[in-house]
């Protein structure tokens, strides 16, 4: 099930339904990309549903959580995947544009986005620590977009935190202005930002990231906000599917949950969205980052 990160919304929240009527129930869910374990209640109302607030770090970052709820008696009643996800486009926005209820703004957002993401990686904002292994040269590619550093390990020990100045710091670092790399500070001194692999004859330089040490960064990785274009391919798309000009589309889906909105497309989808202008969009972010050495 997905959780909507709604536009200038402070909370994240949950509904579960089918629970029995005026009972406290007990969430538990673990964030599957950190490990993160949380719980939070809810009193489900006379139609037997539950609204639980997920943790104040999901009022900016998204994930994938597995859910189980119990009752007063702390035993088992439901357990599912919960997505906490952003909207690509302003579904309040869109309800009032094209004079739809909400419900169908969510229905149709939810698979204008589904689109997007088969064509391109999703827009998701998480603060991960993820592992990289130094290449011996000035930099370190993240093969993930980047957004603000937190913490660097290298071979275990920190070397730079946020919190601290910059002396305090064995090292200090910032993100490349492609936000594809972490380099060494502009401010640090006798540091050779190269881009090949080790040489003899430049053995004695500094190198930023040594050649096969372990570095573990914390940091924010995704998109903080939903670019303005994706937005605009989202509303594109959502307009197309309520007037039926993708047609083609619906020929190639094999199969259709509408309870959950599942979908899934035949191979032949995969050549474009349908429109010439969402395919322009998107065509700037289908590039993976994967930088390395020869």
């Amino acid at each position: 099930m997905e959780a909507l990160k709604l536009y200038n919304s402070a909370s994240v929240v949950v509904d579960i339904d089918s629970l029995d009527q005026n009972v406290v129930y007990r969430l538990n869910y673990t964030d599957e990309d950190t490990g993160d374990s949380y719980t939070a209640f809810a009193t489900s109302d006379e139609n037997g549903q539950a609204s639980f607030t997920l943790d104040s770090h999901y009022s900016s970052y998204t994930g994938r959580l597995s859910g189980k709820v119990y009752d007063s008696a702390s035993v088992q009643v439901y357990e599912d995947v919960i997505d906490v996800v952003r909207p690509y486009c302003n579904l309040n926005k869109i309800q009032s544009k094209f004079s739809i209820s909400y419900l169908s703004a969510v229905d149709y957002e939810k698979v204008a986005r589904y689109i997007i993401n088969t064509f391109v990686a999703p827009f998701s904002y998480q603060r991960l620590e993820k592992e990289f292994v130094g290449n011996g040269i000035g930099y370190l590619p993240t093969r993930q977009r980047i957004e603000k550093i937190y913490k660097v390990y290298e071979n275990e020990e920190l070397v730079f935190d946020y919190t601290k100045s910059y002396s305090q710091n064995l090292a200090n670092f910032e993100i490349s202005k492609d936000k594809t790399s972490i380099v060494a500070s502009s401010d640090e001194p006798s540091i050779n930002r190269v881009n090949y692999g080790p040489l003899w004859s430049d053995r004695f330089l500094i190198k930023t990231f040594a050649l096969n040490y372990e570095y573990i960064i914390d940091a924010d990785y995704g998109w903080k906000f939903i670019p303005s274009d994706i937005q605009q391919a989202s509303e594109l798309l959502i307009q197309d599917i309520m007037q039926n000009n993708l047609k083609y589309i619906n020929r190639y889906i094999e199969s259709f949950d509408n309870e959950d909105f599942k979908i899934k497309f035949a191979k032949e989808f995969y050549t474009g969205t349908g429109n010439n202008i969402v395919d322009k969009i998107l065509s700037k972010y289908e590039s993976d980052i994967n930088i390395g050495v020869l």
